[in-house]
């Protein structure tokens, strides 16, 4: 035990530090006796220094928290290397109430023994905010996550234990990445570090997508939307999160519907173009409805690319790639933006030269440039306003576009900026200007920034949103960069419509289930020469095959037709004679479609709607000797 003068000297050195600390702070020695207290311990817990010092901590501990004190106070004795250790205790005033009490206890060593001062803070009123706190988590759809600025999980509500499998007391106290999979927890770590280590880059909410652990291991897709708000004890983060899982799964849903839709489509403009080709073919040069049936055509051609587009984002096919140079994309784009945006709006660019090129499609990234054009020009309104388009050349990684969702992997991007010094947008509308069907402007216009969003996503990019309500809105594109220097002729016509077709002819089985398109595509082929037999279906088709074998030389063949299947149908005239050569066409694109491994008779694919010319071309190149 210490002598009375160790004693005496060191309570007269912490005696002016304590008196300076705004809350309670007790001193006690290894045997739990009281040699210190400061004024504010004598408002808290009612009793005069006088009748504190020299008596055992345990006077200000009520009965029920005597075990977890003696405990802690223990803990702290043993581990003497420790800064101070903190719990959560009850403590007792000198009339007997009760109330929680944070204790913080850090050990002070001394020529010949440690002892242990004491913080106590009255944390009645934060337990009741945390109560009504935890109330509104509870009110709350989805799971959520309090975390504090230690990255350590403070609060949770029973959604969150129901997705994760955890009982609330598993998750209190644990750190953030016990959520999430050990693959995603470096970049979830980066994430996180970053986004506590930069407020002023920090935006009021951000959301993103990410993966999730539950406790038996088990991984998920999530959305994440990270809220900070400020607490005594620092910054922390409110974050909501919402599992994807069943969200994707109606998507998938809504996918295979749009397709389905999108190749009804498809055989309707195949119908429409073979007419209106056809109406071409008759009417003949000079005539006063060439033009007209020329708009026609046009109209179905850029139908059949929308359509495209739409069984792309809807997962039914894969965009074709090209080495694209966007700075020349752009610059040939420019007579139709300067046609496409208001007139109170001055279109600027500021296009780098000798860029990296990018690998991508081209009518895709044409899309997007369009989209945001239009945007950036209804954002102007009917007030005078500037509109700029600028590219260059980055390197960096996930820095580049930190609050997106994308995780970029480090290297070099073309970065393309379409800029507007419009009204700018709202949190709650930058929250959700990526959805489907959301729209800003007085009526819903479709899928809009979130198709723009799925074309930069599946060419492994990102898009980046900067804009402030009353200052303008700036979205900024990055696009992974080949090396290649090379270029290429990017600008896009539509194929010459051609009257006749010189040439070898033959004879077509054609098997096409849609009347109109079957009939206007066999009118078209005989007026340049070909013998057409027609096949309804599957099983007609190998009647008709079986009776004229030797004369026909091709069988074009939609890939979904009634009766026999396509691959049915190919087995069944190989049987008959292997030599035959089948060129297959169908509304969707051929790697979405299921053929047979082996299909040695297959000459050639054709996408509908297709043109007559590229018909009769490749009709001409198979059947060439």
């Amino acid at each position: 035990m210490a002598s009375a003068n160790e004693i005496t000297l060191a309570t007269q050195h912490l005696q002016f530090a304590v008196d300076a600390v705004p809350h309670p702070m007790v001193l006690i020695n290894g045997e739990g006796e009281i040699l210190l207290v400061n004024s504010e311990t004598e408002k808290l817990f009612g009793y005069t220094p006088a009748e504190l010092l020299g008596h055992p901590l345990d006077i200000l501990v009520p009965e029920i928290a005597k075990t977890a004190g003696a405990d802690f106070r223990s803990e702290t004795f043993s581990n003497s290397t420790s800064i101070h250790n903190r719990r959560n205790l009850y403590a007792r005033r000198k009339d007997g109430s009760q109330f929680p009490a944070e204790v913080a206890m850090s050990p002070v060593k001394t020529e010949r023994e440690t002892w242990a001062l004491s913080s106590i803070i009255d944390i009645t009123e934060q337990q009741r905010a945390d109560k009504r706190f935890l109330l509104a988590l509870e009110a709350a759809p989805n799971a959520m996550v309090t975390i504090n600025n230690r990255g350590k999980i403070a609060l949770v509500n029973s959604q969150a234990e129901e997705m994760f499998g955890y009982e609330r007391d598993e998750l209190l106290g644990e750190r953030i990445e016990i959520l999430v999979p050990e693959s995603s927890r470096s970049s979830h770590l980066n994430f996180r570090n970053d986004y506590f280590n930069q407020p002023e880059a920090r935006p009021m909410a951000v959301g993103r997508e990410s993966r999730a652990r539950r406790k038996d291991g088990s991984e998920f897709p999530v959305e994440v939307v990270l809220t900070p708000f400020d607490t005594a004890a620092g910054t922390w983060v409110l974050t909501s999160v919402v599992d994807l899982t069943f969200h994707r799964q109606k998507l998938e849903s809504v996918g295979v519907l749009a397709a389905g839709i999108a190749h009804d489509f498809n055989n309707l403009l195949g119908s429409i173009l073979a007419e209106t080709e056809l109406g071409l073919s008759a009417a003949g040069a000079g005539s006063s409805a060439v033009e007209e049936l020329q708009n026609i055509r046009a109209v179905s051609i850029r139908a059949s690319e929308i359509v495209r587009q739409l069984m792309i984002y809807a997962g039914q096919e894969k965009a074709h790639r090209e080495l694209v140079e966007v700075s020349r994309l752009v610059q040939e784009m420019l007579e139709l933006l300067h046609l496409s945006i208001s007139k109170h709006a001055a279109l600027r660019t500021n296009l780098g030269t000798n860029l990296p090129m990018v690998l991508g499609n081209a009518s895709q990234i044409r899309q997007v440039v369009m989209n945001l054009i239009l945007n950036a020009s209804e954002a102007l309104a009917s007030k005078e306003g500037v509109i700029t388009i600028s590219t260059s050349a980055v390197t960096g990684g996930r820095e580049l576009s930190p609050h997106s969702g994308a995780e970029l992997s480090h290297g070099d991007y073309l970065r393309l900026e379409v800029t507007d010094t419009g009204k700018g947008m709202t949190e709650e509308e930058k929250a959700k200007i990526f959805d489907p069907f959301f729209t800003t402007k007085f009526a819903g216009r479709g899928l809009g920034l979130a198709v723009v969003q799925g074309i930069i996503r599946s060419h492994g990019g990102a898009i980046n949103l900067v804009s402030e309500f009353g200052k303008g809105t700036t979205f900024q594109i990055l696009l992974p960069c080949t090396k290649s220097a090379a270029r290429r002729d990017q600008s896009v016509a539509l194929p010459p419509w051609k009257h006749d077709f010189p040439g070898p002819s033959g004879t077509v089985l054609l098997v096409e289930d849609e009347h109109v398109l079957r009939r206007s595509v066999a009118k078209l082929l005989r007026k340049n020469g070909f013998t057409v037999i027609e096949a309804a279906d599957g099983s007609t088709a190998i009647e008709l095959f079986r009776t004229a074998r030797a004369n026909i030389d091709v069988i074009l063949l939609d890939l979904t037709i009634p009766g026999l299947s396509s691959p049915e149908v190919i087995e069944e005239v190989r049987q008959i004679r292997s030599d035959i050569k089948v060129i297959l066409t169908s509304a969707y694109d051929l790697d979405m479609v299921p053929l047979p491994v082996h299909v040695p008779q297959l000459a050639g694919f054709i996408r509908k709607p297709f043109h007559l010319n590229e018909l009769v071309q490749l009709f001409r190149d198979v059947m060439a000797p």
